[in-house]
């Protein structure tokens, strides 16, 4: 896990957040990750769900742009947060 990878696990912990290690497999090779879940009730998502998204988007493109990705998964039940 890269140094980035390992911060953004950090600030993620210290909200609350408990992010779980995941490899990815590309055409061009393996990519590390963090999955964070969520999970919601019912049907669709709440608008705390589109704000816990949002926030964590946010802080990931903000201070890790050219080293990390954040992709929605699972109609929002979970945020992967990829190596580029």
């Amino acid at each position: 896990m890269t140094t980035k990878l390992r911060n953004a696990k950090k600030w993620l912990e210290e909200m609350q957040f408990t992010p779980e290690k995941i490899v990815l497999t590309y055409p061009d090779g393996e990519k590390q990750g963090l999955r964070v879940d969520t999970d919601y009730e019912g049907p669709y998502p709440g608008n705390d769900v589109f704000q816990i998204h949002n926030m964590i988007r946010s802080h990931i493109s903000r201070h890790y742009r050219n080293s990390l990705s954040v992709e929605s998964r699972g109609h929002y039940t979970a945020v992967f947060i990829i190596e580029q």
